[in-house]
């Protein structure tokens, strides 16, 4: 009998705990952990020297999802040989494929003396490979005219581009 009395106290004091904790509120993984306004952000190699920079209008960003939304983002791509610009109306950045995504509205430029100009959809950024992925329609401006194709690759560091699906080029001749 005593030991139902027992379990019966234990079991009241125990409700009457449960009646002080407080439940916290469902974490939307939606929401914006941070905001940044303005941003300026550069990533570094081993060596020190920079590998990318990325600015944009307003970056948010969201841990649960390990995501960031980015607006009016502007990327520079650094390498030893080359310089690349990238813009766009939005973009993202995946933090546990490294990746970058820019979209609508992409526009892409390597300066220097073979200078091009690529505009497209989309843009897929692999930092760890230095790789430019576009994987729909694509047109490149060069010094000799404009090339058409269905896919691009880029290898950032290699300074090599490889283009796919229908490629088609027409050149501009001084006369």
């Amino acid at each position: 009998m005593a030991a139902i009395l027992m379990v019966g106290l234990l079991t009241l004091m125990l409700l009457n705990e449960l009646d002080h904790i407080e439940v916290s509120p469902e974490v939307d993984s939606n929401a914006a952990d941070i905001v940044l306004k303005g941003a300026d952000l550069s990533t570094f190699d081993e060596q020190g020297h920079i590998q990318y920079r990325v600015i944009a209008e307003r970056i948010e960003h969201r841990e649960l999802a390990a995501l960031s939304l980015l607006e009016q983002p502007q990327l520079q791509l650094h390498t030893s040989k080359e310089y690349w610009q990238v813009s766009a109306a939005h973009g993202e950045v995946d933090q546990n494929n490294r990746t970058l995504l820019l979209y609508d509205a992409v526009e892409a430029r390597l300066d220097g003396p073979s200078a091009i100009q690529i505009n497209t959809a989309k843009l897929l950024y692999h930092v760890r490979e230095q790789r430019l992925e576009l994987p729909g329609a694509v047109e490149v401006s060069h010094p000799g005219g404009r090339t058409k194709a269905g896919q691009l690759d880029a290898d950032v560091a290699a300074g090599r581009l490889n283009m796919r699906q229908g490629v088609e080029t027409r050149y501009v001749t001084d006369l």
